[in-house]
């Protein structure tokens, strides 16, 4: 699966998805501002696998 919802065991303030079929890059310095949350070390590595499988 290339999306993965984030909302049941993460620590989010919203429901999330990550969306890697949808690829983009972000600057740091001018679009990242706060940090919402954090996902679990288990729930990351299944992103990682969709990410790596997308590039």
């Amino acid at each position: 699966m290339s999306n993965h919802r984030l909302c049941d065991e993460c620590a989010l303030r919203e429901d999330s998805v990550a969306l890697c079929s949808q690829l983009r890059t972000v600057s740091i310095e001018h679009r990242i501002v706060d940090v919402i949350g954090s996902v679990p070390d288990e729930r990351m590595d299944k992103v990682d696998t969709a990410l790596e499988y997308r590039l």
